[in-house]
């Protein structure tokens, strides 16, 4: 198997649930609807990230937190929001939609 041989899947529950990256086997992240239109994937930090990829049968992911946290911020997003901007901080990837077509128009009047 590749690197590039990957996909994402989820599993909402409620206003939250599971994003997992599935490479060997799935390495699983859990997400949050937050305040202000924004979602939240929370992620091991960059010290983290060996021990929780060893944790959860995945040594294939050890050493690739860049790729794979940026390879799940792009889908999440396309998937739910189809544009806007995402961050992948120490602890959280950030999901940032774009302002719908309604709130800009709002805007445009205040």
């Amino acid at each position: 198997m590749s690197a590039d041989d990957y996909h994402i899947e989820e599993e909402p529950h409620g206003r939250g649930g599971w994003v997992f990256y599935v490479g060997e086997t799935r390495l699983p992240f859990p997400w949050e609807m937050m305040a202000f239109d924004e979602d939240a994937i929370r992620i091991p930090t960059p010290e983290e990230w060996d021990d929780y990829c060893e944790t959860h049968n995945a040594n294939w992911a050890k050493g690739r937190r860049e790729e794979i946290l940026k390879r799940v911020g792009e889908r999440y997003l396309k998937k739910n929001y189809g544009k806007g901007t995402f961050e992948v901080e120490d602890k959280w990837i950030v999901i940032k939609p774009a302002p719908s077509f309604f709130s800009r128009i709002l805007e445009f009047f205040n």
